[in-house]
C-alpha cells in the first residue's frame, strides 16, 4: 500500500512524477515531494476525489499543479497545507469538500493565484493562514449563497447572490489582496453572518497587513460594541488565544465577560475561565486605584 504515480515529461523533456492516488486508508495526507526517484510537480486529476478517511492534507512545494477534482467531494477534509508554488489549479479541486475551512500557504508575499483559484472553487466561509518569510496574514472569506430562480411568466432564470461572501473574493486577484476593499466590507456583513464578522475583524487586529488606522478603529469598535457575543462565540469554539487577546487589549467591558466565563466553567474550559477570571481581576484592581486617585486628587 502507498502513493501511486504516473511518470511524465515536462515541456523540456525532463521527467516528473504524478500522484493518482494513495491505497491504503489515511486521516493526514503527505504529498511526499518525491516517487520513484522524480521530482512530484503535479496530482492528477479525481486523484483522492471522494475520499471519507482524509481530514488533513500537506502538500510539498515541489508540486506545480493540481488537476480538476483532486480533492473533490472528501466531506471529512478540515484543512490543507501548500505552497504558493502550486500555481496551476484547475477546476473543481475542494468542490464539495463541506467541511474544509483552514487552508495555509507559505508563500512570498506577492504571488496570491493559489488562494484566488480555490476561493473560486468553494462558497464555503475559508479561513486562510499565509505565511511569509517574516510576517503571517489571515484572512477570513464568508460563505455566499449563489440561487438561480425560474420566471416562469417571463421564460427566464435569475441568479442572485446571497451574502457577502462574493465580495471579499473580489478582493483577491492573482499578485495582491487589496486589503482597503476588504477592510471596506465589514458593515455588509455584520447582520448576515456575525461570526464570520468577529473572525474577520479578529484576523486582521491580530496580523494587520496594510490595516490603515480608520479601519483599525472600526474593528476594534465592532469587537466592543458585540464584547459579550463575540465572548460566547470564542468560548464555544475554545478560541483561547482570541480571547486572551481582546483581553489583554481591553476591548471587553467588564459587564461583558459574566455569561462567557458561565459557559466556560459549565464547560470545564479551565483555561479560558482562567484568562477570563484574571481579566476581571485586572479590570477591579484598576477602578479600585482610578477611585483612590480620585480622592487624592479632590483633597
Amino acid at each position: 500500500m502507498g502513493f501511486t504515480f504516473d511518470i511524465l515529461k515536462d515541456r523540456d523533456g525532463s521527467e516528473y512524477a504524478q500522484i493518482t492516488g494513495y491505497e491504503g486508508s489515511m486521516t493526514t495526507l503527505v504529498i511526499p515531494p518525491e516517487a520513484g526517484g522524480l521530482p512530484v510537480r503535479s496530482i492528477a486529476g479525481h486523484a483522492f476525489a471522494g475520499r471519507k478517511d482524509l481530514k488533513k492534507v500537506r502538500i510539498p512545494d515541489t508540486v506545480r499543479t493540481i488537476r480538476s477534482f483532486a480533492f473533490y467531494g472528501c466531506l471529512n477534509l478540515l484543512e490543507i497545507a501548500m505552497h504558493d508554488t502550486t500555481q496551476d489549479l484547475y477546476d473543481g479541486i475542494i468542490r464539495q469538500c463541506y467541511a474544509l475551512r483552514r487552508i495555509e500557504i507559505r508563500g512570498s508575499g506577492d504571488n496570491f493565484i493559489a488562494v484566488r483559484e480555490l476561493l473560486r472553487d468553494s462558497d464555503n466561509e475559508l479561513r486562510f493562514r499565509i505565511l511569509l518569510p517574516d510576517r503571517e496574514i489571515r484572512l477570513t472569506f464568508p460563505e455566499y449563497v449563489n440561487e438561480a430562480r425560474e420566471d416562469t411568466m417571463a421564460r427566464a432564470i435569475h441568479f442572485t447572490i446571497e451574502g457577502a461572501g462574493m465580495a471579499y473574493r473580489e478582493c483577491v486577484s492573482k499578485k495582491a489582496v487589496n486589503f482597503a476593499e476588504y477592510d471596506r466590507l465589514l458593515p455588509r456583513l455584520t447582520d448576515y453572518d456575525f461570526n464570520a464578522a468577529v473572525n474577520i475583524a479578529l484576523d486582521r487586529l491580530r496580523f494587520p497587513e496594510k490595516l490603515l488606522p480608520a479601519a483599525e478603529t472600526f474593528y476594534r469598535d465592532f469587537i466592543t460594541g458585540n464584547a459579550g457575543r463575540v465572548l460566547l462565540f470564542l468560548t464555544e469554539e475554545e478560541r483561547s488565544e482570541d480571547i486572551r487577546y481582546v483581553c489583554r487589549e481591553d476591548l471587553v467591558p467588564e459587564g461583558a465577560v459574566g455569561p462567557a466565563l458561565r459557559l466556560a466553567s459549565d464547560g470545564g474550559k479551565t483555561e479560558i475561565c482562567g484568562i477570563l477570571m484574571e481579566y476581571v481581576h485586572k479590570v477591579q484592581q484598576g477602578a479600585r486605584s482610578a477611585a483612590v486617585l480620585s480622592l487624592d486628587d479632590w483633597d
